[in-house]
């Protein structure tokens, strides 16, 4: 389809102690990754920033983390067919998920126990896949660093590196004309210029094409293209909606404060002729993630016959 190849893998910690993981403990996961990460591949720590370094063009810190610095060639250039409305963080080339639909139906803190299992799932976007060693290697640290509350604070629980394993493909289904996506992490969709939380045809198939347009001129081939206007194609997708509004929190140490931010979760029941026309893309997202955060670990889901 010349959309970028997508690599699906899981990450098992053990908790060492009892404590609380956030309510989307991917949001503690991402900022703990990026840290180990840098400690672990930056050739200059006392660099205030990574553009312009000279182990840029092979460092994996900037190609996963700060975008802003590289593109998928490495280079501080802006990425070649920039897609609209991507004007300094590019897409990166990996995203995280919870592994598990284990969260509060309100994004309640999670109280964990020790010895307990906790799962993500992390997907790789085309060649980035080669950096699944130092990514290891980063999950271990962020894992002894611990996630939760800021360091040196109560609550904040340390993990156990088990291991991150390929997810083999599962039989995939469909296309059909009725269908259920269900929400497995929060989803944040932002529709002319504001967040939604009613979700119809139209918006969802803009939201996916967008996506991987995205994912496509960066990471595969520029010049695809879906094959059929996104908007014509919704409108021929009726949608059922069973969504819920929830509130996501994140610890931003970087601003020193805590974000949040406005989300729906819940299902999404499909039907139409259409929905076969966009079947490609609805199995493409359920992998790639869509809408605002994915690598906080928002906009994950998963395709169920309905």
């Amino acid at each position: 389809m010349g959309l970028p190849d997508l690599r699906a893998f899981r990450a098992e910690f053990r908790c060492q102690h009892d404590g609380v993981l956030p309510g989307l403990p991917t949001t503690a996961l991402h900022g703990a990754f990026g840290h180990a990460l840098r400690e672990q591949v930056c050739a200059a720590p006392a660099r205030p920033a990574c553009a312009g370094c000279p182990a840029e063009p092979t460092c994996a810190y900037p190609r996963l983390f700060d975008t802003r610095a590289a593109n998928s060639e490495g280079t501080t250039d802006p990425p070649p067919g920039r897609p609209p409305g991507i004007r300094e963080d590019v897409p990166r080339p990996m995203v995280i998920a919870p592994e598990s639909p284990r969260l509060a139906p309100d994004l309640r803190p999670l109280a964990v126990r020790k010895g307990e299992t906790v799962a993500f799932r992390l997907v790789f976007v085309g060649s980035a896949v080669a950096l699944v060693p130092q990514v290891a290697g980063a999950l271990r640290r962020a894992g002894q660093m611990g996630l939760g509350a800021r360091t040196g604070r109560p609550g904040r629980v340390t993990l156990g590196f088990l291991g991150l394993d390929e997810v083999l493909p599962e039989a995939e289904i469909g296309p059909l004309d009725r269908a259920r996506l269900q929400w497995i992490s929060p989803l944040r969709l932002k529709i002319a210029g504001q967040f939604s939380t009613t979700i119809d045809g139209p918006s969802l198939a803009i939201a996916l094409v967008r996506r991987a347009r995205a994912l496509a001129s960066l990471y595969g081939d520029p010049a695809w293209e879906p094959g059929f206007h996104p908007r014509e194609c919704g409108l021929g997708v009726q949608v059922r909606a069973d969504l819920r509004p929830v509130e996501v929190e994140r610890l931003s140490t970087r601003q020193g404060r805590t974000m949040r931010w406005q989300a729906v979760i819940g299902d999404l029941h499909l039907q139409g002729a259409a929905l076969r026309e966009l079947w490609p893309l609805i199995r493409f997202g359920q992998w790639a993630q869509v809408g605002k955060g994915t690598t906080f670990g928002l906009g994950r889901y998963a395709v169920r016959p309905d």
